[in-house]
């Protein structure tokens, strides 16, 4: 099954608009755009809103996360 904004934002208890916000802010960007312009997500994907969502419980900012993810995935490049 193809995760798209609302499967995403189901199995990990987020609003749509807070998928769509993480996307204007870089913090989470789909790998492609599907038909009627439907944000299309990879595993990569699912797996980074994983960590953002358990760095956002510890209480780190969104700012904050983007700089470790970034450089993180820079780090593996």
């Amino acid at each position: 099954m193809i995760p798209t904004i609302g499967r995403l934002a189901s199995k990990f208890n987020l609003s749509r608009s807070t998928l769509r916000y993480y996307d204007s802010i870089g913090v989470l960007s789909p790998i492609k755009r599907g038909k009627g312009n439907y944000r299309i997500y990879s595993e990569e994907d699912c797996k980074r809103l994983e960590q953002i969502t358990n760095y956002r419980q510890t209480g780190l900012s969104l700012k904050q996360i983007k700089k470790i993810l970034d450089n993180k995935n820079a780090l593996l490049q």
